[in-house]
């Protein structure tokens, strides 16, 4: 009886720190807002491990940094990391919404380019003769922390790593 009885305790303790741990985990998934303000730097983004941005690629040869801001106004600006013609130097703006599961992080760039650039279709504006498209870009938040972001890049097949 005296066993059945601690049994019994030892699986109520069990279940209720189980329990406690699922709620923990959970709540640890949760993206605070908070933290996505302020200008993050852009150290890769990266498919099957290796770096994919050939701007980043050799950081000795090519010693720039770039950086991406998100306001507490929900405005946005980023540099762009390229470094094709046209693209290279060139600092993008816009409005950026967080989707209410906190999960998804969608721009809307609000600087649409007249000039005809070499980039993918996707992004493209055929109806306004070729130039940067309005389309809202979206990328699933994998990682949202004080000092770290991680975003997957549907398009590229990346994940976009962005340190504080």
């Amino acid at each position: 009886m005296i066993q059945a009885t601690l049994f019994r305790k030892t699986i109520r303790n069990l279940l209720v720190a189980l329990v406690g741990l699922l709620t923990f985990a959970v709540s640890g998934q949760e993206h605070q807002i908070e933290d996505l303000f302020g200008t993050w730097r852009n150290t890769g983004s990266f498919k099957n491990g290796e770096q994919a941005l050939v701007a980043l690629k050799d950081t000795i040869k090519n010693p720039v940094h770039y950086y991406f801001t998100f306001n507490k106004d929900g405005s946005f600006s980023y540099d762009a990391v390229s470094l094709r013609k046209g693209l290279k130097g060139t600092t993008r703006k816009g409005k950026w919404f967080l989707s209410p599961n906190t999960q998804r992080l969608t721009l809307i760039d609000s600087e649409v380019s007249p000039e005809k650039r070499e980039i993918p279709g996707d992004f493209m504006d055929f109806e306004n003769d070729g130039t940067l498209s309005t389309k809202p870009l979206i990328f699933p938040i994998l990682e949202l922390t004080k000092n770290k972001l991680v975003l997957y890049d549907e398009y590229h097949k990346t994940l976009d790593i962005y340190k504080k």
